[in-house]
């Protein structure tokens, strides 16, 4: 078996041949063995070997060596590391396996400790080298952070995706009957962001094995012993002992920090036995109450209590890291309607995920690299693109990158399906690796590179739309430029020409639902609410378990005013599922806005309580909040608002009365010198704060709409002056670099922000029931969350209507795109006297030299407030 001749039980020095393989150097120890990297020259690869210590007790010890040996080989799952052969060394035992290069997770915990919570600075530690710069690709979890991990809103859901496959990997182990009873940090290896490797078996026991210790003797781990482990009876060794191992890893990994702070032997003991473990929450906000609640019932004291299997916990970890991502206002196109859902009967089947390698396991096969990558694409489009499964196809498509990242089709998709979900953090890193494995030769390929690289790094949407229609012409066949270009023209407010490309796109791809929902966007934009539905219920008929393409016909009902409709509909969804939090969410909005506030109150209760997203939950929370306030229950009411920032508390969440002193600071000075410092200006000013804090009001459904504020000033010659404020609240997370407002005509005027600023801005005719335009501008500072934003533009004058013995005044149609309140302030020479009104004013403000008419109606979208009065002529 060797090349040299050694001592019997000495360790092999660097170069020793053993079983064809030759040693290259030690890279760990454990209580029975110690590990080899080697390389196997026969088979051209690197490998580990392991070779078992000399023992006191040479039989027991052999015998638990073969056990090890034996179970691993029994065991063939992606998660657990694969063994090849078997044999002696030196009269020693030893087994060559799978070599999984990389850091275990206690070597991830132990760094980002150190690197955050020691005394060193980021830059003295990376003066002395202890930080390690990362290539560009490296998965995240082989990468020193210099930002701590636990300020990251997303690093729970890593931790679930990363550990989701050590749970697979346990549960295949435990349906062997394998128990491992030394679960650990240190023996979860990381191959890559999705997948562990399961990792020293020395202590394994199989199901009805005859026990090698005696029955007083511990064996495993203290700090991740089970309060079984530590009784003296080993009968009660089962695989629940691995299960709540299992738990104390994922608590650590998510909370950087062991459960248990003693460190004296017996105290630790003491805190396993009695349970002594506060949530994970309270050590890191982010992580979900769901997540919290799966880590806590696998460190349950009694095993009854825990999960009854590895593959129960396995798929709860997945359910919570594929939860879909909060429905945020539409702030961008399509966000927030993907759902991970199971496609009903007569539905396109899914690609199963079962039947694609991992991508670490991939090349192990005949396939090449480039074919495996090509078949995680396919899955990725048909499961984004027609399922609406964006989270697994997320999946798919970084595997496909990481098995082929010059390939600019997996670069397009990854970047897109990121941008959908608003994940754009990555972006940048992805665009920068492929840029450098692109060949510029292949003109289709690098134009496509460029094209992602513009819309969803730069965001330049203009240039995309350029590079679109370029790239559409010359490889028409390629579905990838039609999408790019619908984004585009929907992003820059160009409805009409996106949705003729929607059509198109329809006809390229006719189980391609996204474009659907796209064009149902496109038809909510022009207030063409039949359009959109008719576009849904054609995509229903064929697909009626896809409970997202309902959810757009309940938004449609709901703008339009359709409420009962929207209710009926949605009862009908939540009958087929009534544990989806986003459509428990939607019924209570819909019976807000109904003014049905106590039967909101309730519905809205039972979506937080439903498992799903910690974003949706948080604004779940926050409707409580503002529906108690409604219901006069000021105790329960800070009580929501409490979880509603504990949850999210980079949104902000303000009360009513916070939320009216902030905007009661908005002064506004480049408007007022917009609209010439006028007397009445404190008044246009005070209807404009109003419509910005209408946008948190229970009844406004404003999709991201800004309200507007229309000031008619009637001048002395019946010439009506026309301006327009527009109002909104940013209260989402992140910042905002472009907006659309809805007019009825091309404006007269720049577009002016409230400091001043004139907005860059394009206007696009609307061809539609209602006309009108959209207007797409460029922010010229970024809308940060928790501020207001207001902008200003000037209308085309109108004319009192001349009658024989008085003038009349009719209000310009003026629709907007939203269910919320609107304001129209009619501003009248101080000596005129309205009258025969329509409708009463809510309050006439009175000035030295005028009188303003305040009005403040309630428009469902597409609606429009009908006013009109007489002047009596002098």
């Amino acid at each position: 078996m060797s090349s040299q001749n050694t001592l019997i039980g000495q360790a092999p020095a660097p170069g020793t041949i053993i079983n064809g393989c030759r040693i290259i150097a030690e890279i760990g120890a454990g209580g029975m063995g110690s590990v080899y990297k080697a390389f196997d020259e026969s088979l051209n690869r690197h490998v580990a070997i392991k070779i078992m210590h000399q023992a006191t007790d040479n039989r027991i010890g052999r015998t638990r060596f073969l056990r090890e040996a034996s179970a691993i080989a029994r065991l063939d799952h992606p998660g657990i590391v694969k063994i090849f052969s078997y044999g002696e060394y030196n009269e020693q035992p030893f087994f060559i396996m799978e070599l999984v290069e990389g850091w275990s997770v206690r070597d991830f915990i132990t760094r980002s400790r150190y690197i955050h919570n020691s005394e060193h600075s980021i830059s003295d530690l990376r003066l002395s080298g202890y930080i390690q710069e990362s290539a560009p690709g490296t998965p995240y979890f082989l990468q020193d952070h210099l930002t701590n991990p636990i300020n990251d809103p997303n690093y729970p859901g890593r931790v679930r995706k990363l550990l989701a496959s050590a749970a697979a990997a346990l549960a295949a182990a435990h349906r062997q009957q394998v128990i491992h009873r030394d679960i650990k940090a240190s023996n979860l290896l990381i191959s890559n962001d999705t997948t562990l490797k399961l990792i020293d078996f020395g202590l394994v026991k199989k199901s009805g094995d005859s026990e090698l210790t005696r029955p007083d003797q511990f064996m495993g781990t203290l700090s991740y012993a089970a309060p079984e482990q530590l009784m003296g009876n080993r009968a009660q060794i089962t695989t629940l002992t691995d299960i709540y191992s299992f738990g104390i890893v994922m608590y650590e990994l998510a909370c950087l920090r062991h459960p248990i702070s003693a460190e004296d032997p017996a105290a630790i003991v003491a805190a396993i036995s009695r349970g002594d473990i506060v949530s994970p929450k309270a050590l890191n906000p982010h992580i979900s109450t769901e997540f919290a609640a799966i880590i806590m019932r696998c460190l349950a004291t009694d095993p009854a209590q825990r999960f009854a299997d590895a593959t129960e916990l396995a798929e709860a970890i997945h359910k919570h890291y594929a939860a879909p991502t909060w429905f945020s206002g539409f702030k961008e196109i399509l966000k927030g309607w993907f759902l991970r859902e199971t496609p009903g009967e007569g539905a396109s089947p899914q690609p199963s995920s079962a039947v694609l390698p991992a991508a670490s396991t991939a090349v192990a096969g005949s396939e090449s690299p480039r074919s495996v990558a090509l078949r995680f694409l396919d899955s990725a489009r048909k499961k984004f693109f027609v399922s609406f499964a964006v989270i697994e196809a997320i999946e798919d498509v970084r595997q496909a990158f990481e098995l082929d990242p010059g390939n600019a089709d997996i670069l397009f998709l990854l970047c897109f399906t990121l941008n959908t979900i608003g994940e754009r953090a990555e972006i940048k890193t992805l665009i920068e690796t492929s840029a450098r494995l692109i060949s510029r030769s292949d003109e289709k390929a690098y134009g496509k590179y460029q094209l992602t690289r513009s819309i969803y790094l730069l965001r330049d949407y203009e240039e995309g739309r350029k590079q679109s229609i370029r790239l559409r012409q010359i490889y028409s066949d390629d579905q990838d430029f039609h999408f790019a270009l619908f984004f585009c023209l929907e992003t820059l407010g160009n409805y009409n020409e996106a949705i003729e490309v929607g059509n198109e796109l329809a006809r390229f791809s006719r189980k391609n639902n996204i474009v659907a929902v796209a064009q149902s966007e496109c038809y909510f934009s022009v207030m063409d609410f039949d359009s959109a539905i008719e576009v849904l219920r054609e995509r229903i008929e064929k697909y009626p378990d896809y409970h997202n393409l309902r959810l757009k016909v309940i938004q449609a009902q709901l703008l339009s005013g359709r409420f009962e409709e929207a209710a009926s509909e949605t009862r009908q969804s939540l009958e087929k599922d009534p544990n989806n939090m986003l459509l428990q969410f939607y019924f209570g909005r819909i019976l807000s806005l109904m003014e049905r506030y106590q039967e909101a109150f309730d519905t809205m209760r039972r979506a937080v309580g439903t498992p799903g997203d910690e974003g949706l939950r948080a604004m779940g929370y926050y409707s409580l909040y503002r529906l108690s306030e409604v219901l006069e229950r000021p105790e329960a009411a800070k009580r929501f608002i409490a979880q509603a920032r504990k949850l999210k508390p980079e949104i902000a969440f303000m009360t009513n009365q916070e939320l009216a002193d902030h905007i009661k600071k908005d002064a506004m000075p480049g408007i007022s010198e917009e609209l010439g410092k006028r007397e009445w200006f404190a008044t246009a000013r005070l209807y404009a704060q109003k419509i910005c804090l209408d946008t948190l009001d229970v009844r406004a459904y404003t999709i991201g709409n800004y309200g507007c504020t229309s000031v008619l000033v009637v001048q002395k010659d019946g010439t009506i002056k026309h301006q327009a404020i527009f109002s909104n609240f940013n209260l989402h997370e992140g910042e905002e670099l472009y907006t659309q407002l809805w007019l009825p005509e091309t404006p007269e005027s720049p577009f002016v922000d409230q400091n001043g600023n004139i907005l860059t801005s394009a206007f696009y005719p609307t061809q539609g029931k209602i006309s009108g335009g959209i207007v797409s501008l460029t922010f010229a500072e970024p809308w940060n969350t928790g501020q207001s934003s207001y902008i200003c533009c000037r209308l085309s004058d109108s004319q009192l209507i001349e009658e024989k013995h008085r003038r009349r005044f009719v209000l310009p149609h003026l629709p907007q795109p939203a269910c919320r309140r609107q304001a129209f302030l009619i501003v009248l020479p101080i000596e005129a006297c309205p009258v025969a009104f329509t409708q009463q004013p809510d309050e006439i403000v009175d000035y030295p030299n005028s009188k303003v008419l305040c009005y403040l109606p309630y428009l469902t979208a597409g609606a429009a407030f009908q006013l009109e009065f007489n002047l009596a002529r002098h």
